[in-house]
């Protein structure tokens, strides 16, 4: 009886996530193309970029693997993300880049666009993506007030695979 309890209770307390791959379909597939940033006042590095968006556990999340190199083919960017939908319904994105983890929320915005970041010890990051056709453009920006906010990276990508 106690078994039946917890996967009963389990499941009343699963929010339900069957259409997020659904909600979020037009991500999925291979991205590729140019973008740069910078670090706390270094010149910009210019990148290639390739995106890998797969739809995971059954379409309730999506996996993102990043990967950009600089003009000499070297591995700059390396980092790996997950939107899941937590509880309440929201969308979490988890991303993991040199052994640091970045848990925030992620909101789609009226015009389509979707915001997500969060609070570091030095401040905020922020991300914006578009998506227009197989065109994706994502911009990141750092305050330290919660202010002023400062853009380091930027990148646009084309969908090569579906």
């Amino acid at each position: 009886m106690l078994v039946f309890f917890i996967a009963v209770f389990t499941m009343a307390q699963t929010p339900d996530t069957s259409t997020l791959a659904n909600e979020l379909d037009f991500m999925v597939g291979t991205w590729e193309g140019e973008g740069w940033f910078t670090q706390q006042g270094a010149e910009p590095v210019q990148v290639t970029v390739k995106e890998t968006v797969v739809a995971k556990a059954g379409g309730t999340a999506l996996a993102i693997d990043g990967l950009g190199s600089n003009a000499d083919g070297k591995v700059v960017h390396d980092a790996f993300g997950i939107i899941c939908r937590n509880p309440d319904g929201t969308l979490r994105f988890l991303a993991f880049r040199d052994g640091h983890v970045a848990d925030g929320l992620m909101t789609r915005e009226a015009d389509g666009s979707m915001v997500w970041g969060f609070k570091h010890q030095a401040g905020e990051v922020q991300y914006t993506i578009e998506f227009k056709e197989d065109v994706w453009h994502e911009s990141g920006r750092f305050s330290p007030d919660g202010e002023t906010w400062y853009p380091f990276f930027e990148m646009t990508l084309k969908r090569v695979l579906d």
